[in-house]
Protein backbone atom coordinates (compact mmCIF):
# COMPACT_ATOMS: atom_id res chain seq x y z
CA UNK A 1 0.00 0.00 0.00
CA UNK A 2 1.46 3.52 -0.75
CA UNK A 3 1.41 6.51 1.28
CA UNK A 4 -0.66 9.88 0.07
CA UNK A 5 1.46 12.96 -0.59
CA UNK A 6 0.36 15.64 1.89
CA UNK A 7 -1.45 17.68 -0.72
CA UNK A 8 -2.95 14.01 -2.16
CA UNK A 9 -4.10 13.46 1.89
CA UNK A 10 -5.26 17.01 2.08
CA UNK A 11 -7.60 16.83 -1.21
CA UNK A 12 -8.93 13.60 0.39
CA UNK A 13 -10.56 15.31 3.41
CA UNK A 14 -14.09 17.04 2.00
CA UNK A 15 -14.70 13.73 0.82
CA UNK A 16 -14.33 12.38 3.89
CA UNK A 17 -16.24 14.79 6.21
CA UNK A 18 -19.18 14.51 3.52
CA UNK A 19 -19.38 10.60 3.87
CA UNK A 20 -19.00 11.27 7.62
CA UNK A 21 -21.92 13.81 7.42
CA UNK A 22 -24.02 11.35 5.41
CA UNK A 23 -23.42 8.43 7.84
CA UNK A 24 -24.02 10.69 10.94
CA UNK A 25 -27.28 11.88 9.21
CA UNK A 26 -28.59 8.53 8.59
CA UNK A 27 -27.86 7.29 11.82
CA UNK A 28 -29.96 9.93 13.49
CA UNK A 29 -32.90 9.74 11.30
CA UNK A 30 -32.71 6.19 12.44
CA UNK A 31 -32.83 7.11 15.99
CA UNK A 32 -35.57 9.38 15.15
CA UNK A 33 -37.60 6.69 13.35
CA UNK A 34 -37.26 3.92 16.52
CA UNK A 35 -38.29 6.65 18.72
CA UNK A 36 -41.43 7.58 16.60
CA UNK A 37 -42.23 3.70 15.59
CA UNK A 38 -41.88 2.61 19.14
CA UNK A 39 -43.95 5.37 20.31
CA UNK A 40 -41.12 7.27 22.00
CA UNK A 41 -41.18 11.39 22.00
CA UNK A 42 -38.38 13.24 21.61
CA UNK A 43 -37.27 16.12 23.32
CA UNK A 44 -37.06 18.25 20.01
CA UNK A 45 -34.75 17.84 17.17
CA UNK A 46 -32.21 15.45 17.27
CA UNK A 47 -29.02 16.59 16.58
CA UNK A 48 -26.50 14.54 14.26
CA UNK A 49 -23.78 13.71 16.71
CA UNK A 50 -26.95 13.20 19.37
CA UNK A 51 -28.29 11.20 17.29
CA UNK A 52 -25.33 8.84 16.10
CA UNK A 53 -24.51 9.04 20.21
CA UNK A 54 -28.24 7.41 21.14
CA UNK A 55 -28.71 5.56 17.86
CA UNK A 56 -25.49 3.59 19.12
CA UNK A 57 -26.35 3.38 22.38
CA UNK A 58 -29.67 2.14 21.54
CA UNK A 59 -28.16 -0.82 19.75
CA UNK A 60 -25.64 -1.77 22.42
CA UNK A 61 -28.51 -2.28 24.51
CA UNK A 62 -30.28 -4.55 22.25
CA UNK A 63 -27.33 -6.00 21.36
CA UNK A 64 -25.51 -6.57 25.16
CA UNK A 65 -28.52 -6.43 26.97
CA UNK A 66 -28.32 -3.54 30.50
CA UNK A 67 -26.91 -0.50 29.32
CA UNK A 68 -26.29 3.01 31.08
CA UNK A 69 -26.24 6.37 29.12
CA UNK A 70 -24.10 9.17 31.39
CA UNK A 71 -24.37 12.69 29.76
CA UNK A 72 -24.87 15.67 31.65
CA UNK A 73 -26.50 17.01 28.61
CA UNK A 74 -30.50 17.16 29.17
CA UNK A 75 -31.42 16.32 25.84
CA UNK A 76 -29.56 13.27 24.98
CA UNK A 77 -30.50 12.23 28.90
CA UNK A 78 -34.70 12.85 27.89
CA UNK A 79 -34.41 10.98 24.44
CA UNK A 80 -32.30 8.18 25.89
CA UNK A 81 -35.00 7.63 28.55
CA UNK A 82 -37.76 7.57 25.66
CA UNK A 83 -35.67 4.62 24.04
CA UNK A 84 -35.59 2.52 27.29
CA UNK A 85 -31.91 3.32 28.06
CA UNK A 86 -31.08 3.92 31.84
CA UNK A 87 -29.66 7.22 32.41
CA UNK A 88 -26.92 8.61 35.26
CA UNK A 89 -26.31 11.62 36.77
Amino acid sequence: MGQLSPQSSANRWPALADAGARAGQGLRQTAEDRARREGAPLAGPVRTLDGLHLASAALFHETLGDLTLVSHDDRIRRNARALGLAVVP
